[in-house]
């Protein structure tokens, strides 16, 4: 039992306007290859079709359903003159680190030039990023001190809250 190109519009249909429709298949057999793409009207049918049919099981088979980001027509129907071919080295705005591309960094690592975690650690006494690299102890001393600074401030929060409350109380106890 194989679905027809009107069946699988049909199931596709309930989620909204189906824009466009193809259906690969084999050169040679003539055969459904096993996938297809469907182009909404609106974003929000996309949406909902991803939401409802991923997983879904349709004649004893599984459904994979998901976003495309760029979406082109097939071959056959796209003017090949105008449209150049946007697979290959174009960079998506949805690749990883594209919200920082271009922008100044806080630090001189990137995406494509990380942090070495392999490379021997660094002389105390060189810079690094416009800042003096710590040891480990200047470190856990650093941290102990933000500690205590943190539970002054606890304890003084912790008195005026004290006080506030005998002051209220003294207050009703003269009325």
């Amino acid at each position: 039992t194989e679905l027809s190109e009107g069946d699988i519009i049909c199931v596709l249909s309930q989620f909204g306007e189906v824009e466009d429709f193809n259906y690969p298949r084999d050169k040679k057999t003539g055969k459904p290859r096993g996938w297809c793409w469907c182009k909404y009207e609106d974003q929000r049918s996309t949406i909902l079709a991803v939401d409802n049919l991923n997983g879904a099981s349709l004649l004893r088979r599984t459904l994979r359903v998901d976003h495309c980001e760029k979406y082109k027509l097939p071959p056959e129907l796209r003017d090949k003159e105008d449209e150049p071919d946007t697979y290959g080295p174009a960079v998506s705005k949805f690749a990883p680190g594209a919200a920082y591309r271009d922008k100044d960094l806080a630090s001189s690592q990137t995406l494509e030039r990380g942090v070495d975690v392999f490379a021997p650690a660094a002389d105390d006494s060189k810079q690094r990023d416009g800042h003096r690299q710590l040891s480990a102890a200047d470190a856990v001393k650093r941290e102990a001190k933000k500690a205590k600074k943190a539970s002054k401030k606890e304890k003084k929060r912790k008195h005026e809250k004290k006080d506030k409350k005998s002051k209220k109380k003294a207050k009703t106890d003269d009325e």
